[in-house]
């Protein structure tokens, strides 16, 4: 038996010579697919991409998240309420306790603070007992 017989020799692990792989040439030539990336991936990249804003007649790079809590501190110091609530309740949630207790409100500010969460609150339907019991009042299902 010669050597040329051996590669027409037909079994397992021995396809034929017309259908075995050609040299230099991929099995898989496509490869593998890209898996698709779940949506808090995909939030997550959206928010972290950049955008051009023009500051002082300067373009400036920032985060697409960074641009959208600047336009709500905008919106916010232009008197919009919806806005100022929102970001005092980010504040709450994102920042550290420690950094809140370092500044030094005098009673004079902490009485009127008090008065406009206890206006606002009420005005979202919570009742004052239920302020005076619970001064942030968790999200709850309306009547």
């Amino acid at each position: 038996m010669s050597i040329d017989d051996d590669d027409d020799r037909v079994g397992y692990g021995k396809p034929p010579q017309h259908s075995r792989f050609k040299p230099g040439r991929s099995g898989n030539p496509k490869g593998k697919k890209r898996a698709t990336r779940s949506f808090g991936t995909e939030v997550r990249a959206t928010l972290g991409m950049p955008v051009v804003l023009t500051d002082s007649d300067r373009p400036r790079k920032v985060t697409t998240s960074e641009a959208a809590l600047m336009r709500l501190r905008e919106k916010a110091l232009k008197g919009d309420s919806r806005s100022l609530d929102r970001l005092i309740e980010l504040r709450r949630e994102y920042c550290d306790e420690n950094d809140t207790a370092s500044e030094q409100v005098d009673e004079e500010d902490a009485a009127i603070l008090a008065d406009y969460e206890a206006r606002i609150l009420q005005k979202h339907g919570y009742s004052k007992a239920e302020i005076a019991r619970n001064p942030i009042p968790s999200k709850r299902k309306r009547k």
